[in-house]
């Protein structure tokens, strides 16, 4: 099929005995669940693919790898349940839509370079994934990150969140926020184990989902050395294992 520039919606949808893709350099354009549920698809090489529709290879439990070099944008569902995913790679991507990778429990290995947004749910569930490189990423969603592996958080660009973007992954020993200038406590709910707050810009602190005790009952250090002038009332009640601070003088 070598004259073939696209790929229509559904159009191998369920077909279980595919177990390689390999499209030509002409392909461009993938329809609205292409591949889904192709149960026995392994493989996939795309390389000049520039636009996918959502679903496209949602439920391919087989697939362990994809990479793309020509997206922008990972459509929503487009992974979603690819139990066998253990690798990543879009090294032009800069979103990540709702529920992209949602439930794939195997992925291991990411690379989104140059992403800016990450939206809801996108990497719900996986619980193999111990880091993530959140270079240029600047807005995250409701639950993007809840029950994955990651193990710590270094957020260099991000200022806006949802709910519970991290929720039960609770492996998260420190949150790192450099240029955030606000923080609530219902965006980093769920993080029991948390012992280091580095927050050195942040200068208005909101308690929605709960105290710092009750959001972080471990907490131990925090650093805030260039933000609040006055801290509230309250600010560290119940924390039992704090032990050191940086505050502006």
């Amino acid at each position: 099929y070598s004259s073939v520039t696209s790929i229509g919606a559904k159009a191998f949808e369920n077909c279980k005995n595919i177990t390689e893709v390999s499209l030509t350099n002409k392909v461009g354009y993938l329809g609205e669940g292409a591949f889904e549920n192709c149960k026995n698809l392994t493989s996939v090489t795309l390389t000049k693919v520039s636009l996918m529709g959502e679903n496209s290879f949602n439920g391919c439990e087989s697939l362990k790898s994809a990479s793309f070099g020509n997206l922008t944008v990972i459509p929503e569902s487009a992974f979603k349940n690819c139990i066998s995913l253990t690798t990543a790679y879009f090294s032009t991507a800069t979103a990540v839509e709702n529920n992209a990778f949602y439930g794939c429990s195997a992925l291991t290995a990411v690379s989104f370079p140059i992403a800016e947004t990450i939206d809801n749910y996108s990497f719900y569930g996986c619980s193999a994934l111990n880091s993530f490189a959140f270079t240029n990423v600047a807005l995250i969603g409701d639950y993007a990150f809840s029950e994955t592996g990651l193990e710590s958080i270094i957020l260099p660009n991000a200022t806006e969140f949802g709910e519970k973007v991290f929720y039960n992954s609770t492996a998260v020993k420190s949150i790192e926020m450099p240029v955030a200038t606000t923080f609530d406590t219902l965006d980093f709910a769920g993080l029991p184990n948390v012992e280091n707050l580095i927050l050195p810009r942040v200068t208005e602190f909101a308690f929605n989902g709960g105290s710092f005790a009750e959001v972080f009952p471990k907490i131990k250090t925090l650093d805030n050395q260039n933000g609040v002038e006055e801290l509230p009332d309250g600010f560290l009640e119940g924390c039992s294992q704090f032990e050191s601070g940086t505050f502006r003088y």
